[in-house]
C-alpha cells in the first residue's frame, strides 16, 4: 500500500498517464492497469522507492530530527520535464510527537510547478 508514503511530484491518479501543461502534452509511465475496476493511470508520482540522500541528523534533549533529500532533474523521469528539489524532515519528540515536514524548491526560474 501507499500509507505513509510521500507522494511526489504528484499524488492520486493521472488518467492514461497523460497531462497537458502550458500547451505541452506529456506522457507519464502507467503503473496502474486494472480490469476490476477498469483503471489505466499514472499513480502517485515517482518518489516512493527512491534512494534519498541523508542530509542531516540532529539529536537534542527534546527531539531527534532526520532530514532526507532527493532531486528530480529534467529528463530523469519519463514525462516529467522539471527540476525539483525535495527535502523531507522527520522529527520525533520526547513527548512521542511525530512530525513530517516537506519542502519543495523549483529549480526552474520562471516555470510554475
Amino acid at each position: 500500500g501507499w500509507k505513509g508514503m510521500i507522494l511526489l511530484p504528484f499524488a492520486n491518479r493521472i488518467a492514461y498517464g497523460r497531462y497537458t501543461f502550458f500547451n505541452n502534452t506529456y506522457q507519464l509511465p502507467v503503473n496502474e492497469n486494472t480490469t476490476d475496476p477498469p483503471r489505466v493511470n499514472a499513480l502517485h508520482g515517482f518518489l516512493a522507492g527512491k534512494k534519498m540522500e541523508l542530509r542531516e541528523v540532529v539529536n537534542s534533549d527534546n527531539n531527534i530530527t532526520l532530514t532526507l533529500a532527493y532531486s528530480f532533474k529534467t529528463g530523469s523521469e519519463e514525462g516529467y520535464p522539471f527540476d525539483l528539489d525535495v527535502s523531507i524532515k522527520y522529527t520525533l519528540t520526547v513527548d512521542s510527537v511525530f512530525r513530517v515536514g516537506v519542502t519543495l524548491v523549483n529549480r526552474m526560474p520562471g516555470q510554475p510547478l
